[in-house]
């Protein structure tokens, strides 16, 4: 019991350890135009000189507390509908034993790449490069079952239509006992 408690343990830090190196990765890939894809806060905020005009925006986080001083709150601003985003991604059961199964809903036809990196930013395998209509879509994905090892990898997602483009990333963990 002790040594499963530990590999247990092991298996958490060594996620956590990659959360935050997939997240430093792709903060540092940059949206293609030259600016860093930084963590962006949505806020209401009410212009100076015309505060009966709200307006959301994105801004950095390091903006916030200015925002916030002259009134602006964070959040969409009321009665305000939030257009839902080109790619939602997800997965579960992550970590996993025998395969995961990857599902992602696309709001309008889109190009769909979605490629998986091993530990050494390696691309060991392309789960789907092609057009989709709008719609709900899923995958099963096991490293082991392609003749890869177990261990930590990261699914990168990237979903093009005609006015936007939308770019995730889910860190996989595949356990092997």
């Amino acid at each position: 019991m002790k040594k499963l408690i530990l590999r247990f343990t092991a298996v958490i830090t060594t996620v956590l350890f990659a959360m935050l190196l997939t997240n430093s990765w792709v903060l540092a890939q940059g949206n293609g135009n030259g600016q860093g894809n930084e963590e962006k806060i949505t806020i209401c905020h009410f212009p100076p000189g015309n505060p009966d005009n709200p307006q959301t925006i994105t801004i950095s986080p390091n903006a916030l507390d200015a925002h916030l001083a002259h009134g602006d709150y964070v959040g969409p601003c009321k009665g305000e509908v939030q257009e839902i985003e080109l790619l939602k991604l997800r997965n579960s059961p992550n970590p996993y034993l025998e395969s995961t199964t990857i599902e992602y809903d696309l709001r309008e036809e889109s190009l769909v790449k979605m490629d998986v990196y091993n530990q050494s930013g390696y691309k060991i395998h392309t789960i789907v490069n092609e057009t989709k209509q709008a719609g709900n879509y899923s995958h099963n994905f096991s490293a082991k079952s392609l003749g890869y090892p177990a261990g930590i990898h990261l699914l990168k997602a990237t979903a093009i239509a005609k006015t936007e483009q939308s770019d995730c990333s889910v860190t996989l963990v595949e356990l092997d006992y």
